[in-house]
């Protein structure tokens, strides 16, 4: 199944915009007049890859190029943050905070936006045992 993004006009004349999951437009205008309302417009929403394949899917361009000190400085801040048992989620969002390099900042609002949806989306990153 396909998830549309739609509008229609409820049988008071209002208009509203949401969201269906089915096989075909004609399926989505179906359920609509099920329910009393008038297609006006629908679109196939294009699907994100969520999860593990979100982290990887796009890079942004930094603005300028990051350093390799900065690079290690954040890498043992993060090793630090993470062993002394902050999500890393909120280390990430604190290292963010912190630099000052803008398009380092930018990467790490990448970063902190797919581990944000890869959290949301269920994957969890579980400790190897042996």
């Amino acid at each position: 199944m396909t998830q549309f993004k739609y509008t229609a006009k409820k049988s008071d004349g209002k208009t509203t915009t949401s969201t269906m999951r089915a096989n075909t437009v004609a399926e989505v205008s179906t359920e609509l007049k099920r329910q009393g309302m008038t297609l006006l417009s629908a679109s196939e929403v294009k699907q994100a890859k969520s999860g593990f394949a979100a982290l990887f899917q796009s890079k942004p361009k930094p603005a300028k190029r990051i350093k390799m000190e900065e690079l290690v400085v954040f890498t043992r801040q993060l090793s630090t943050m993470i062993s002394a048992g902050i999500p890393l989620l909120e280390s990430l969002e604190v290292l963010q905070e912190q630099t000052d390099n803008m398009g380092f900042k930018l990467v790490l609002a990448s970063i902190v936006e797919k581990v944000r949806i890869a959290a949301n989306g269920g994957v969890r990153f579980l400790p190897l045992s042996r």
